[in-house]
């Protein structure tokens, strides 16, 4: 609205006074006429420059108005100016809002943000509202406005005279308005969860055709991409084909994993989906790797291996391969097949047991996963000190015993094998020393008491004694009182290791493909594809993998160093997202990492609450025994009181009597001195 007598806008003009005579020196005081001369116009905005002028030079402006005279002239500029590709966007006055405005700019626009997907009071996101008008205003001559006529003269000269440059930063500014809104929470349909969780969905910001096509299918592949998407979701399909595969690996293991015969010349259909399943883990887990947030190898194998779960899956994957490679060139005979069973069984231990890892989303459970593995630590050291106690006294038992010739000790299984080799020394000397931690003797009592008359036997006896007691009751409750502190440190922190482990499961589905192996080997394919591709293009063409992003090499920082008059060169780096397709994938992650953490903060804080009422409710039966224990303390302090009153009358009087021995001593000076004197 523009005044013939200069008052425009009164709404967004402000002036800071302490009092209305500052006011009117700062010319922030505006004398309108009881019912002045105005015109009412509309303009828009884009980044191609200014819609063209709408004059209401007579009534008011409702609904009806605005689509007959406003609507198509913008329609008409954006089509013109951009095709099918440019939203408009309108603020909250009644005209806007108006349901047949609305219908209206659904129907005819291309893309449209309706009045549910925009906040009403925003002048801060208007560009009119924050720059266009203030510049529009000011350029007009207002000496030559005398007249309604000469102000629309006025108007239509200065609309053309509305800086470019003005227009290009108050569109960009916009953009970076909106995001900043965004992230405050400031624009869009703010949803309030009952968890006291407050957020927002600024896809129909970025994608304002969604929002006009509410009923088409746009809207319902939305929704699949972001269920599908879901790291619940992810980790459900990971786990049910997870399951599926052990039940698969098993069932091959046991009923068709056999060397080929003249009925059965290749390989069950089974044996070649369980290929194809760890093969696409091993893709899937090899892109998992590469995304790691360090772009050095080392510190990805750092990132990555610090779950105690990734190692044993390298195990697993590298004892698969081997197995497979055994299992095509030992086929021969069944006793060279032999061995690729024994590699098969081994590593399908390894895939069962790795299934612990998805205990991870329990949280009475996850922590204690982390004491198995703090556990694992001790048990090592453990390791160490029993293998040492139990060579010692095999070989002492064994070179007393069953190796010497000449004292005919025979074993269940004939003569024991005195021969020099690693089998022998192992069977005769670590297998059965080992077993009797667990209290199994085997031949050993029976060995030694059928010779109970001999020397060697009663030396034996006697050290057998000595190492059941040092083993099996001390060496065994060390370890037993290592675990319980390990257990109790764990159980403490529990809630900080629940998050870490929230955390690290979060990182890993966030990259995880939304499809199930074997769908999921297109997937990561594909990204791999695209990394190597981007690693191409940036290791040997210099180039940056967006297009869009500007790189400087080591000779460009020096020589931008060089020119500078300091010898210290600064180089300042920030991570800032190119386009908006990373900036979202950050933002879901972020979403994703801490929306459980303060979800579960939410529920720490309502227990506690609960907790404190009852406790409160329970307080009533404790005030008995309140009310004697304050009797006491009053009596207690009364006590006190006296002893301090005492103490006071007690520090007088020693005051007193210093300044009395004070006063005697100075006397005695100058008679002192008098006496000189004479």
């Amino acid at each position: 609205m523009f005044y013939v007598d200069g008052i425009y806008n009164s709404k967004n003009q402000r002036i800071w006074a302490a009092s209305r005579d500052e006011a009117n020196e700062k010319d922030g005081i505006k004398i309108k006429q009881k019912f002045p001369k105005k015109v009412m116009i509309w303009l828009g905005v884009c980044s191609k420059g200014v819609i063209p002028l709408v004059i209401f030079d007579q009534g008011t402006v409702d609904h009806k108005v605005y689509i007959q005279n406003v609507l198509p002239v913008a329609l008409e500029f954006g089509s013109k100016i951009f095709g099918e590709h440019w939203i408009f966007q309108q603020d909250g006055a009644k005209p806007h809002v108006h349901y047949l405005t609305q219908k209206w700019c659904q129907d005819k626009f291309p893309s449209f943000i309706d009045k549910d997907h925009w906040p009403p009071n925003s002048p801060d996101l208007n560009p009119l509202d924050y720059s266009i008008w203030d510049e529009f205003a000011r350029a007009i001559n207002w000496k030559t406005v005398i007249s309604k006529t000469t102000l629309i003269e006025e108007l239509k000269r200065t609309v053309k005279e509305i800086r470019q440059d003005v227009i290009l930063q108050s569109c960009s500014s916009w953009t970076i308005r909106l995001q900043r809104g965004a992230q405050f929470g400031q624009t869009s349909r703010r949803i309030a969860e009952k968890r006291g969780i407050t957020f927002f969905d600024p896809y129909p910001l970025e994608y304002p055709r969604y929002i006009k096509m509410k009923l088409s299918i746009n809207r319902y592949l939305h929704n699949f991409f972001n269920f599908h998407l879901c790291l619940a979701v992810k980790f459900s399909y990971h786990l049910m084909s997870y399951i599926f595969f052990l039940l698969l690996f098993s069932y091959v293991l046991l009923f068709k994993f056999s060397p080929p015969t003249s009925d059965y010349p290749s390989i069950h259909w089974t044996e070649i989906l369980t290929i194809i399943l760890v093969s696409s883990m091993l893709i899937e887990e090899t892109h998992y790797f590469l995304t790691q947030d360090n772009l050095q190898l080392i510190g990805q194998a750092k990132s990555c291996f610090r779950d105690f779960f990734k190692p044993m899956t390298m195990i697993g994957f590298i004892l698969f391969y081997i197995g497979l490679i055994l299992r095509f060139t030992n086929a021969g005979t069944e006793e060279d097949f032999i061995a690729a069973r024994v590699v098969m069984a081994i590593d399908v231990e390894i895939w069962w047991l790795r299934c612990l890892s998805f205990i991870i989303v329990i949280p009475s459970m996850g922590p204690h996963l982390v004491a198995i593995t703090k556990m694992l630590k001790d048990l090592s050291f453990f390791l160490i000190i029993i293998a040492v106690v139990m060579i010692g006294y095999g070989v002492a038992s064994r070179s007393m015993v069953y190796y010497p010739q000449g004292n005919n000790v025979t074993l269940t299984t004939g003569s024991p094998d005195t021969s020099f080799s690693g089998r022998a020394i192992f069977r005769n000397v670590l297998y059965p020393v080992y077993y009797l931690m667990y209290g199994d003797f085997g031949d050993e009592r029976t060995d030694l008491d059928n010779n109970s008359g001999t020397a060697w036997a009663t030396a034996d006896q006697v050290l057998l004694a000595i190492h059941m007691i040092f083993v099996n009751i001390l060496l065994v409750n060390l370890l037993i009182a290592m675990f319980n502190k390990r257990f109790d440190e764990v159980n403490e922190d529990a809630r900080t290791i629940w998050h870490s482990q929230q955390y690290l499961f979060t990182r890993e589905y966030f990259t995880r493909s939304p499809f199930m192996p074997p769908i999921s080997l297109i997937y990561n394919i594909y990204y791999l594809s695209r990394m190597l591709v981007f690693f191409i293009r940036r290791e040997f063409f210099h180039g940056s993998a967006d297009r869009s992003a500007k790189t400087f090499s080591k000779n460009d920082q020096l020589n931008h160093g060089n020119n500078n008059n300091n010898n210290i060169f600064i180089v300042l780096v920030e991570i800032i997202a190119i386009n908006k397709d990373l900036l979202e994938e950050w933002r879901e992650f972020e979403g994703a990492s801490t929306y459980t953490y303060a979800l579960n903060e939410v529920k720490i804080l309502k227990a506690a609450s609960q907790k404190f009422k009852k406790g409160s409710d329970s307080s009533s039966t404790q005030k008995e025994t309140k009310a004697g224990n304050s009797e006491d303390l009053n009596e207690a302090a009364d006590n006190v009181r006296d002893v301090q009153d005492n103490l006071s009358k007690l520090n007088s009087t020693i005051e007193g009597m210093k300044l009395g021995f004070k006063n005697y001593f100075i006397g005695e000076q100058k008679q002192h001195n008098m006496k000189k004197k004479n």
